[in-house]
């Protein structure tokens, strides 16, 4: 299963690290998979919704319906491209309000 998981993944030119990246796993992980008799459905579920390719074609005891993908994406939320570029800049954004109103309380204190 797992070579099979690796020939469809190589054949149609998906980056193993962007996939990776996109369903909360990490490049060791695909290497681990793609050696394996057996993949998790959840794993391949998550897969398939990534890349938007029905895996069921190609393994026929894959269902794309399966219990096991909700506990799965409980377990890895996966986030956004831009999570931490925007954490970043609300975090900026806060402590620039922050120091305004610092140096603003600071210079009242001052003139009073």
């Amino acid at each position: 299963m797992g070579e099979t998981l690796e020939m469809i993944i190589r054949r149609r030119g998906w980056n193993i690290t962007e996939l990776a990246k996109n369903i909360g796993a990490d490049r060791r992980s695909f290497y681990y998979w793609f050696k394996q008799a057996e993949i998790k459905e959840s794993v391949l579920q998550r897969i398939s919704q990534v890349v938007d390719y029905d895996l069921s074609r190609d393994f026929p005891t894959f269902s794309t319906e399966s219990a096991e993908l909700q506990k799965f994406n409980e377990l890895v939320q996966v986030q956004p491209r831009t999570y931490w570029k925007d954490k970043y800049v609300e975090l900026l954004e806060q402590y620039s309000e922050l120091l305004t109103n610092t140096v603003a309380s600071h210079n009242a204190s001052k003139a009073g």
